[in-house]
């Protein structure tokens, strides 16, 4: 220990003297991918392995994790690795190599077994006394495979790693391992050619416009754009767009050695855009701040001066004097006809943006304006006034961005529909938080986009049945914070390793199991009122509805049919298509071609173009996750089914499993999404060289099992310290760069786990309230603009109401009365209502979604009572009082808990008909209602 206290203290000493060894806070900004190959040839080998290197360590875990496994070239072995000790005490260690004589570094890797480390440097010494600090972080590392770029070489013996603080969290299980561990400690003479290009610069071209200049590369070296984060800034063809404010964007090089003397790598580099100046105002004391009530916040905004107004007379202009770029380019195969139907299309579309602004204007509860909307051309717009239309000509915005020009009257223009839409949720925003008795909004330009192309959230409807009025309403939620993915899980099970039932596979298959789509193949029937939450399922038509006015909202439906596994509502109908393990017989056995050729048709009728109900999905999920069976008939498997949807025109995704199904067959990443939801199943890395486009959906992040043990989302954690493109867990740290076109998102999820034997009694609510809580954090993050706290992101209100009533229920009620309803509600699946005395127990009670609840009292006849329900997320209250209401009723019993695996009571008082409304309430009633909280879920409710 003392010569260890010694060595700290010599380097702090030269830090501060000021060694002559350059100092690196961070990895220089600079980053790369190694994409194949060995990493240097014989020009440049790795020193570590040269004869006569010895490394040391303060510690080990065992004796057999010596230091000097971590320069034995072998990072294959997990036992082949250097591993300190275990002490949860003091995290400070340190790996040492001595070289026989002096060497130049200019290039270190550090392959780390796990990325738990948080404060560490790099530090070299000539003599073993006097170290200098050569690069020192103050964070995690990136991916588990570290690359240090020295600035300059420097002339070293001894070249230390140091570590003084690892990561204590309990998610990667670090509160548990504080060790820290290197499967290899490389060094190198030089770097690679990627790291010695300079930085590409912005020049202008002959016609004015501007555009990217790659570097220029050594004899041998190609050099190409693989892409932008922000495209719409810079563009894949290194065309710079003009931008109202300063941008920094980071794009990405793909460097090859075409005479293969070194690996391809791709390289980043932050590239910093000036604004195109428009406005002299901008920047002037007058000038606007950008709004900060807009979530996600505003990519681009110059200031204006003063405030655009609605009036009475304000009215919504679809412009009928505008185009998408490229749609004036008909081809001569096209009729005159054909092209008025495309103008048409665009126009009715524009239309559809126009009708859902002013709907949304007037239900607003606090804003409450009343909007016409009406065909025009932007010389039509007066004060007042807002105009959609479409941009003359491409200007980078892509799918999804738009401008928006506020004066006395605002213009929104995109090059869709969609960015249309976008925009007039950002006006929204910006009019609705301003609460006065003249709507305003802050004059200026908006130039926004997003940042990811996949904004999505996904619920599980299979294990728990969600009513097409809450999908609605999650819909409209996401649309609202620009979020434009939802993935519908259609049908699933019980999971059987947990349910009680593997004793033997005729036991197995009475699990919980719900197909939720209508299908003639599975003889699914739809479209009634349902007895009970597992009986029900939508219709083809209801879906096709749903997905279909989805996109006028922005959002695209994602739905899934998810096979092999998963599939129990398949494999009780069918038992000899399934494997015959008791944990597996919901698993469809893929060596049965007739098992296979079951599950073609049923997609065939999901995809039928006039019928089906996934006709007017654009993407759709094959599913593809947890199988157990042999990998090469799963790949071929995979393969099959996700021709089978492209060829319907559909772009597919699926739940990444290849990393853990081995196999010859390399199913094609054309076409082809991948959620990563788990590194051991999908590597991210792996399946990025592969060419496949990848979906952030890590369980341990962005997994919601409500009442289980991903109960809910930490939101503080997402926005602190996640980010879409890293993906890391207890098992890898891996970035996937954002520059990438294949880094397409995220999405977050909720699992309905708790069902069959584990059901608590989540309610619907229960899952909205866990939807919408993160939405704002994630919207953010995934849109990329942060100009607002986290506070702002996260206000929605959990629910609490009040409601307070005074009953008499009338003595001669007739006898064959068992039910005395005060208030009740309509549902798709079950009733949702209140009792005064409830059929079965003759107590104070409710139902909802088929499960009943009952309170420990029952009403007396033939006298006043005076009865205050309050309701909370999990919990539901009753008081009791005398004639009238005193304010000091005594709560008589609570029902429901709002922790993980204990039983929720979660009760959304219904309106919809009230004592004798209801047709089974004989006595009086008066009847107040106070809501603090429910938020837009009770809007639909």
């Amino acid at each position: 220990m003392g010569s260890r206290m010694k060595e700290k203290r010599d380097t702090k000493k030269y830090m501060l003297a000021g060694a002559a060894f350059a100092v690196i806070l961070a990895a220089a900004g600079l980053i790369a991918v190694l994409l194949r190959g060995q990493h240097f040839g014989n020009n440049n080998p790795n020193l570590a392995l040269q004869k006569g290197v010895k490394a040391v360590s303060d510690s080990v875990e065992q004796e057999s994790l010596s230091a000097d496994m971590a320069i034995d070239g072998n990072d294959g072995d997990r036992a082949s690795r250097w591993s300190s000790e275990n002490n949860r005490e003091d995290a400070s260690h340190y790996i040492r190599l001595e070289f026989p004589e002096e060497i130049s570094v200019s290039f270190v890797v550090l392959k780390w077994e796990r990325a738990n480390v948080i404060s560490y440097a790099l530090e070299g010494s000539v003599d073993g006394e006097s170290y200098g600090t050569l690069a020192a972080f103050d964070s995690a590392p990136e991916t588990l495979r570290q690359e240090i770029v020295l600035p300059e070489p420097a002339d070293v013996r001894f070249l230390r790693l140091s570590t003084y603080a690892v990561s204590k969290e309990a998610s990667d299980f670090s509160d548990l391992y504080q060790n820290v561990s290197l499967y290899e400690f490389e060094v190198y003479g030089d770097k690679p050619t990627a790291y010695k290009l300079e930085a590409p610069v912005i020049e202008k071209t002959a016609e004015g416009g501007r555009r990217l200049v790659m570097p220029e590369t050594p004899d041998g070296f190609r050099v190409t754009l693989i892409g932008a984060d922000l495209e719409q800034v810079i563009g894949a063809d290194g065309t710079v767009y003009d931008t109202i404010q300063d941008k920094e964007v980071t794009v990405g090089c793909r460097v090859e050695d075409t005479r293969d003397r070194e690996e391809t790598r791709e390289v980043s580099f932050v590239v910093e855009v000036p604004a195109v100046v428009e406005r002299e105002q901008d920047g002037a004391p007058g000038a606007n701040a950008c709004p900060v009530g807009v979530v996600p916040s505003i990519a681009e905004w110059r200031g204006g001066e003063g405030s655009f107004y609605l009036r009475k007379d304000s009215r919504i202009i679809v412009g009928t004097d505008s185009r998408p770029p490229g749609k004036d380019c008909i081809s001569p195969a096209e009729t005159e006809n054909s092209a008025d139907e495309a103008v048409s299309a665009d126009t009715k579309a524009l239309w559809n943006v126009a009708g859902l602004m002013a709907e949304c204007c007037y239900k607003d509860s606090d804003f409450q304006t009343s909007l016409t909307y009406c065909l025009g051309t932007e010389e039509d717009v007066g004060p007042g006034d807002i105009y959609l239309g479409y941009t003359e000509e491409e200007n980078g915005l892509g799918e999804e961005g738009y401008t928006c020009d506020i004066t006395d009257k605002c213009v929104i223009k995109a090059e869709s529909a969609v960015g249309v839409r976008w925009g007039t949720v950002t006006l929204m925003q910006m009019l609705f938080t301003k609460r006065n008795e003249t709507e305003a909004a802050p004059q200026g330009q908006i130039r926004d986009y997003p940042l990811y192309k996949v904004r999505g959230f996904g619920i599980d409807v299979a294990r728990k049945a969600v009513s097409l009025d809450v999908l609605y309403a999650m819909m409209e939620a996401m649309s609202w914070y620009k979020m434009n993915d939802l993935t519908i899980h259609l049908n699933d099970n019980e999971i059987l390793a947990t349910s009680g039932l593997t004793g033997s596979a005729e036991k197995a298959m009475t699990a919980e199991s719900a197909f939720r789509l209508e299908s003639d193949i599975l003889g699914v029937q739809a479209g009634g009122k349902a007895a009970t939450p597992q009986e029900y399922a939508y219709t083809k038509a209801e879906l096709a509805q749903f997905i279909a006015t989805a996109k006028y909202y922005g959002v695209t439906v994602v739905p899934e049919i998810d096979t092999p596994a998963h599939s129990l509502a398949i494999t009780k109908r069918y038992p000899a298509y399934a494997l015959t393990a008791n944990e597996a017989v919901d698993q469809i056995d893929l060596g049965n071609e007739e098992a296979v050729a079951l599950v073609e048709e049923i997609w065939r009728e999901a995809l039928d173009k006039d019928a089906g109900a996934f006709r007017d999905a654009e993407i759709v999920n094959i599913g593809m996750d947890e199988y157990y069976g042999d990998g090469e008939q799963y790949r071929q498997y995979l393969t099959r089914i996700s021709d089978l949807a492209q060829a319907s025109g559909k772009t597919v995704r699926l739940w990444g499993s290849l990393s853990n199904m081995g196999g010859t067959t390399r199913p094609s990443p054309e076409n082809l999404q991948m959620n990563i939801w788990s590194t051991l199943w999908a590597d991210p890395v792996e399946m990025y060289e592969a060419g496949y486009s990848l979906i952030n959906m890590q369980n341990n992040h962005l997994y919601i099992i409500p009442g289980g043990g991903y109960d809910r989302l930490d939101c503080r954690e997402l926005w602190e310290n996640w980010a879409p493109n890293r993906f890391y867990d207890y098992n890898r740290m891996e970035t996937i760069p954002s520059y990438s076109p294949q880094m397409l998102g995220a999405c977050y999820m909720i699992w309905n786990d708790m069902c069959g034997g584990l059901d608590i009694g989540i309610s619907e609510y229960d899952l909205y309230e866990r939807f919408r809580e993160p939405l704002g954090v994630l919207s953010a993050r995934l849109w990329g603009a942060e100009r607002i706290g986290f506070e702002e992101m996260t206000s929605w209100a959990e629910l609490h109401y009040k409601v307070r009533m005074e009953v008499w229920l009338d003595p001669d009620a007739p006898a064959e009365r068992r039910a005395q309803t005060i208030a009740e509600g309509d549902c798709a699946y079950g009733d949702w209502a209140f009792y005064a005395v409830e059929p079965e127990t003759g107590k104070v009670g409710f139902t909802r979604e088929g499960r009943t609840y009952t309170f420990d009292y029952t009403l007396p006849k033939g006298e006043w009572v005076t009865l205050t329900v309050e309701g909370f997320s999990g919990v539901t209250k009753l008081y009791v009082g005398g004639k009238s209401f005193t304010g000091k009723e005594k709560e008589v019993d609570r029902l429901g808990s709002d922790e993980p695996f204990e039983e929720h009571a979660t009760f959304v008082f219904p309106e919809q008909r009230v004592g004798k409304e209801t047709g089974s309430f004989d006595g009086e009633l008066k009847l107040d209602v106070d809501y603090s909280g429910a938020g837009d879920f009770k809007e639909k409710r």
